[in-house]
């Protein structure tokens, strides 16, 4: 806890800084040694936040962003205007703007002048601009559903499908969507400002650079040319961590994803390479239009080469897996879970548990064989009625090809009354996460127990780590015995579900 405090300190004391060295930064001359280490500093920090973009699930995960956007836009007009005082005064701005400007211009300098004004125009009317519309309807869409998303929360709370904590932490996302779109709806035009503002400085270091060369006696030809080039390499190097910026801010605002912890590598993977046929499709296509025109070979029949081998890859794993697309996976979860095969027609459809999985925790289930989640499955319906009193439905298990790794779906009858994410490879441990040291498990991740609220933990399923538990005589869970904890704790909250009149006249 201290140590917590100490950090959040440190951080408070960090940002407070750094915004009183962009205001210096203003006022300040600065040395070139300062304005390139600066400049990479800013570059740096733009990476790193395209990736975090990247690997975010959705907006609600960053939810400084906005903030994040005003730094960083204010960050870069500093140092543009302490790289024109350098510019302007001393005709030099370190290393970096150097040679960014002799790389892009290399001794032309209509062909620098030309880049710039294209990355500036990409930045400022494809991207920012896009992500600007999207953050406005983002913003209008989440008001105007707000509430109506209240009175759905309200409504679960009095009909007991969430508890009070549930209910409170639904209304704190509530609370954060809103505002988030709301701050992201005004933070867009700070990154349109900023395209805006690097020309017109860029168009001021020019004139005034040609004009302060030509009074110290220079020549036009070697005024152009010194101020034009570091004008340009300024320019870049303030533009191109805005592109990536920009970048971010519309992978941000566009992001619909499908569980709380995918990716969107992940998605694109899933959403446009599950299918092989389609990329054969590709190939032939490519294969046509190559034979039908003038096109060279060599670039094309590569893609197509690439096309066909991704092709066979993904077939040959879908084959592995025995998955078929949006199909019910026929034999196993009827039999591997406790269903016979003919007792579908005569169960009620509102007595049925669908379990819908990810391909790869299916194929999962199909490693460790059926045997013993059909053992387990009667055990856990046997104890579920000796505690609670209500009759476990059975189980179907499909595979949804959509769904992000590691995903799972729970449905029962036409109602969605689960979904969330398991981590593969790994098993939840009924044991506090404090003693896990004890024992030498690595925690991966922190939750209650689904039907006990109890602090449990997920570490990794490797074989030293389960023999440590078997040792201990520790309880743990695999991923599939997770989901159907999650669903006894989603029915022993909702009975109803399961209860008809003509089960309590019979009881």
């Amino acid at each position: 806890m201290v140590r917590s405090g100490t950090s959040a300190r440190f951080s408070d004391a960090a940002l407070a800084i750094f915004v009183i060295a962009i205001a210096v930064m203003l006022l300040i001359p600065l040395p070139t040694l300062a304005l390139d280490l600066l400049l990479a500093l800013s570059i740096a920090f733009s990476v790193l936040l395209l990736l975090v973009g990247l690997y975010i699930p959705n907006a609600l995960s960053l939810l400084a962003f906005p903030s994040l956007l005003l730094l960083t836009t204010l960050f870069r007009l500093s140092l543009n205007v302490a790289s024109t005082r350098l510019i302007l005064s001393d005709g030099d701005a370190g290393t970096v703007i150097e040679a960014f400007g002799t790389f892009l211009i290399r001794g032309e300098v209509v062909v620098g002048i030309i880049i710039f004004v294209i990355v500036t125009v990409v930045n400022f009317i494809v991207i920012a601009r896009g992500a600007g519309r999207v953050s406005e309807v983002a913003a209008r869409f989440a008001l105007d559903a707000l509430p109506g998303k209240q009175m759905a929360i309200d409504s679960d709370l009095r009909a007991g499908i969430i508890n009070a904590q549930e209910a409170q932490q639904k209304r704190e996302l509530l609370r954060q969507e809103s505002q988030l779109y709301g701050a992201m709806d005004g933070a867009m035009k700070f990154v349109q400002g900023d395209a805006v503002a690097g020309l017109f400085i860029t168009c001021t270091n020019i004139v005034g650079g040609m004009y302060m060369g030509l009074a110290q006696g220079m020549s036009v030809e070697q005024a152009i040319k010194t101020y034009t080039t570091l004008t340009v390499g300024d320019g870049l190097v303030s533009q191109i961590p805005a592109l990536l910026v920009s970048i971010c801010a519309g992978i941000v605002v566009t992001r619909v994803a499908a569980s709380d912890r995918s990716t969107l590598g992940r998605e694109l993977g899933a959403q446009l390479f599950k299918r092989p046929i389609l990329l054969v499709l590709t190939g032939v296509i490519l294969l046509v239009v190559m034979a039908l025109s003038e096109l060279p070979w060599l670039p094309f029949l590569t893609i197509v080469l690439a096309c066909f081998a991704a092709a066979y890859y993904v077939s040959k794993n879908s084959q592995t897996n025995v998955v078929e697309y949006g199909a019910r996976v026929d034999g196993f979860p009827t039999r591997a879970l406790g269903v016979p095969q003919d007792s579908y027609e005569r169960t009620h459809a509102g007595q049925t548990i669908e379990l819908v999985l990810d391909q790869a925790v299916l194929f999962k289930l199909y490693e460790r064989k059926a045997t013993p989640y059909h053992e387990w499955w009667r055990r856990f319906q046997r104890d579920f009625f000796a505690r609670t009193g209500l009759e476990m439905p059975e189980m179907v298990v499909s595979a949804d090809p959509y769904l992000a790794s590691g995903s799972y779906h729970v449905r029962l009858g036409d109602a969605s009354i689960e979904r969330g994410g398991v981590l593969l490879d790994s098993v939840m441990v009924e044991m506090n996460p404090h003693c896990a040291k004890v024992f030498g498990l690595r925690v991966l991740r922190k939750e209650e127990h689904p039907l006990r609220g109890e602090q449990v933990f997920w570490t990794r399923a490797s074989l030293s780590s389960l023999e440590i538990l078997r040792a201990a005589d520790i309880c743990y869970h695999d991923f599939f015995e997770y989901i159907a904890l999650r669903v006894g704790r989603y029915l022993q909250s909702n009975p109803e579900e399961v209860l008809s009149l003509i089960d309590i006249h019979a009881k």
